[in-house]
């Protein structure tokens, strides 16, 4: 073979090593998608020489990585409580003169053993007072927010701070007078439920 057909063959193949080269460095790589969860499975089960001991003989470990999003968490203690103590502040500083205290019977539910004794002699002592209902009085109670002033989970004892606009009309509907008050809902955690305790305006 000439030297020059031995140029001319040792340049093709040049060209030809060039062009796969410049294939390779441009072949499109896959895409990584990093929201996509990866559940992975380790398991360990491996036999080791005598007189040593796998503690991690028989695991499996589940590893899911996702887009790093927290997963959705239910209600804490605290907002059951804010709840509960916002309906009842609303219910029990709603009233009339005229509807027989029916707004404190309804709450029994909510209440402890303390206080459904507290209510029924409230209510009791209130009727034997024989008040004239002709002449109508009420009160109109709407809970704004609620705060925390103290939840002990451990000694099962709580009390919430609510925010109130409450509506006072005398003898009619039209004769409103507006004002704001607070009032203390203490709870007491009773036969495995949190109960009201007392109540208490401010």
């Amino acid at each position: 073979m000439s030297r020059r057909k031995k140029i001319i063959i040792a340049l093709i193949v040049a060209v030809i090593l060039v062009i796969i080269i410049l294939l390779l460095l441009n072949w499109p790589k896959a895409a990584i998608n990093t929201n996509t969860p990866a559940n992975v499975n380790i398991t360990t089960n491996q036999s080791l020489p005598s007189g040593e001991t796998n503690t991690n003989a028989g695991v499996t470990v589940n590893v899911n990585a996702g887009s790093g999003a927290a997963a959705p968490q239910g209600p804490t203690l605290e907002d059951n409580l804010k709840k509960i103590a916002l309906n009842f502040a609303e219910r029990f500083g709603s009233f009339s003169n005229q509807n027989q205290f029916q707004n404190i019977e309804d709450l029994k539910i909510l209440m402890s053993n303390k206080m459904i004794a507290w209510a029924d002699k409230y209510v009791r002592d209130a009727l034997a007072k024989n008040t004239d209902t002709s002449v109508y009085y009420g009160i109109t109670t709407k809970a704004i927010n609620a705060s925390a002033v103290k939840i002990n989970e451990k000694a099962g004892q709580a009390e919430i701070l609510v925010y109130t606009q409450r509506w006072e009309a005398k003898e009619v509907s039209t004769n409103i007078r507006v004002f704001y008050q607070n009032i203390s809902i203490k709870f007491v955690f009773e036969n495995g439920n949190w109960k009201v305790d007392g109540a208490y305006w401010q």
